[in-house]
């Protein structure tokens, strides 16, 4: 199944407060600093991690939560603190495809520049 906009929508929108320490700005230096590490150690790209449907739809807890936007899978377990938007919208969106309900909250914002770090692989095929 994948998760649509008007799925969504029955989850109440709007800004939750965040612990302290979790707010986007924190999130923005979490991922620079993530990016960095990953830049001096030479980890490979995230591109050359082809993952199958099946094992996307595994990681679909609060411990262990993927989201594909765009076909690239990101790992959003840590940023669930971070989202202002609050838990359950993440929670609606794990293992599954995502990008039409990022899209339809997000369309200002460059997932791929935001989650940089936290991408672990690409799905050829719509969930």
């Amino acid at each position: 199944m994948t998760a649509h906009p008007h799925i969504i929508r029955n989850i109440p929108r709007g800004k939750v407060p965040v612990e302290q320490g979790h707010s986007m700005r924190d999130w923005s230096q979490r991922t620079y600093e993530k990016v960095s590490e990953q830049k001096k150690t030479h980890t490979p790209s995230y591109r050359s991690n082809r993952l199958s449907i099946e094992e996307v739809r595994q990681h679909n807890t609060p411990e262990d939560l993927w989201i594909v936007i765009h076909n690239v899978v990101y790992d959003c377990t840590e940023f669930v603190r971070y989202h202002p938007g609050g838990k359950k919208l993440l929670y609606a969106c794990g293992g599954r495809e995502a990008t039409a309900v990022y899209d339809a909250f997000h369309p200002w914002i460059n997932c791929e520049t935001m989650m940089e770090g936290y991408a672990v692989g690409v799905v050829d095929n719509k969930l």
